[in-house]
């Protein structure tokens, strides 16, 4: 996967989360970090994608697997770049590696299209 679509299929994760629990802080997060803003499908707030960037490179120089980019998101939702915000990673915990593997197959097939 690339960087890109782990960052859409993360934010679709979340967008799906905010739904069930309507967390304010969470919320917030998901308007600045929106891809559907703009059609370069990166944030609302280039900040948000600029910190994701950083992190997903600091640790991998090329795409990575399906397996890999749960456990990167996973990393990426304790991280000192979501402080500001709140942690979302004991929610995050509620989507299995099953559901996000369907996650990131629709939105590799949607980004193709």
């Amino acid at each position: 996967m690339t960087k890109k679509l782990v960052y859409i299929a993360m934010y679709r994760a979340l967008d799906c989360l905010f739904d069930e629990t309507q967390r304010e802080d969470l919320g917030k997060y998901l308007s600045e970090a929106n891809p559907y803003s703009f059609t370069d499908r990166m944030s609302a707030d280039p900040a948000v994608f600029d910190g994701f960037n950083n992190f997903f490179d600091s640790l991998y120089s090329n795409d990575i697997t399906v397996e890999e980019s749960y456990n990167f998101v996973r990393k990426y939702l304790i991280s000192e770049h979501l402080s500001y915000y709140g942690s979302f990673a004991p929610i995050f915990d509620d989507i299995s590696l099953e559901e996000w593997t369907k996650l990131c197959g629709i939105v590799a097939d949607e980004e193709a299209e």
